[in-house]
C-alpha cells in the first residue's frame, strides 16, 4: 500500500511537470516576448523655417508658432526618428539657439538645452542665420523702397561675418557637448526667393526692379555662402544647400509663401516636403 502511494505521488509530480513545460513553452511560442527597439533620436532646432510658420496645423501649444507640415516633423515621419523639436519663431544663433529668447512675451529656454552629454541623438538639424541679418525684413523694404544699396556686398559683409561666428559657436557647443563621438550634424541653406531671371512678373514681384531683384538673388547666395563657412571646420557637420528650382515665387507651382500668404518668404507645406527629402536624401 505504501508503495502504491509513493508511485501514484511519483507519478501526479510528473504529470505536473510535464503540464508546466509544455503550457511555459506553448505560451512563449504563442505569445513570445516583445523585441523593443528603440527610435534614433532626432533633435531639430532653428528658426521660423524649421518651425514651419504659416502653414495650418499646429504641433503644440507653445508661442514658437511650430506647424506639423515643418520639415523636422515631416523627416522625423518619413525616417521613423524620436523627434524633439526646439525651433522657434524669430530664433537666431545667439537669441534663440545659444540663450534664451522672448516670444509674445514668454522666454523661451535655449534651443542648446536640448543636448544631453548622456544620450547622443542620431541626427540634429539647424536652419539658422536669417534672423540674425534681418533678411525678411531687408526683402520687405525692397518692397517700399529702393533696397540696393542695403543690399550691396560690402554692405552686407559685416553682418555676414558676425553672423557666421555666433553659427559657428553653435557647433562648437554641440562638438564638445559630444566630445568625440559628435551626432551627425546637418545644416540647411535658404532657398532662392526669385529666379535668376530678372523680368520675372508676377505679384508677388509688384514693385520690385530688375536690379532690386538681381540684388536680392546675390544676397541670398553671399547668405548661404556665410552659412556653409561656419560649417566647414566641423567634420560631423554638412551643410545643405536647398534647392527649389522651378519653384520660387512667381512660377506656375511655387513652394514659397507670397504677399498673400500668412508668412511671406516662408516655404509653403510643399517647401516643407521638399527640405525633408533633401534632408532625407543626404542621409
Amino acid at each position: 500500500m505504501k508503495k502504491a502511494i509513493i508511485a501514484f505521488l511519483f507519478l501526479l509530480l510528473l504529470v505536473v511537470g510535464l503540464a508546466f513545460v509544455f503550457l511555459r513553452s506553448n505560451n512563449e511560442t504563442i505569445d513570445p516576448d516583445p523585441i523593443k527597439i528603440s527610435k534614433k533620436i532626432y533633435i531639430a532646432l532653428g528658426d521660423s523655417v524649421a518651425a514651419g510658420v504659416g502653414l495650418p496645423d499646429a504641433s503644440d501649444s507653445s508661442a514658437c508658432n511650430r506647424t506639423e507640415q515643418s520639415y523636422p516633423v515631416v523627416l522625423a515621419k518619413a525616417m521613423d526618428y524620436k523627434l524633439t523639436n526646439k525651433s522657434c519663431s524669430g530664433a537666431t544663433s545667439k537669441e534663440g539657439l545659444e540663450f534664451g529668447q522672448t516670444v509674445n512675451k514668454l522666454l523661451i529656454d535655449p534651443q542648446l538645452s536640448a543636448l544631453d552629454p548622456s544620450t547622443k541623438p542620431d541626427l540634429i538639424t539647424i536652419t539658422v542665420g536669417a534672423n540674425d541679418v534681418g533678411w525678411v525684413e531687408k526683402i520687405q523694404s525692397c518692397y517700399l523702397s529702393d533696397c540696393t544699396t542695403a543690399l550691396e556686398t560690402q554692405t552686407l559683409i559685416p553682418e555676414f561675418v558676425l553672423m557666421q561666428n555666433d553659427a559657428s559657436a553653435i557647433l562648437a557647443k554641440i562638438s564638445t557637448t559630444y566630445n568625440e563621438n559628435a551626432p551627425k550634424v546637418l545644416v540647411t541653406g535658404y532657398y532662392p526667393l526669385f529666379s535668376g531671371n530678372t523680368t520675372v512678373d508676377c505679384a508677388d514681384s509688384t514693385g520690385l526692379t530688375p536690379t532690386e531683384l538681381e540684388s536680392i538673388s546675390r544676397a541670398q547666395i553671399q547668405l548661404d555662402d556665410a552659412i556653409r563657412d561656419a560649417v566647414s571646420p566641423y567634420p560631423n557637420a554638412t551643410f545643405i544647400k536647398l534647392s527649389f528650382q522651378d519653384h520660387s515665387l512667381c512660377s506656375e507651382e511655387p513652394w514659397i509663401q507670397g504677399l498673400n500668404d500668412r508668412q511671406p518668404f516662408h516655404p509653403n507645406e510643399k517647401g516643407q516636403q521638399a527640405i525633408a527629402e533633401q534632408l532625407a536624401a543626404s542621409l
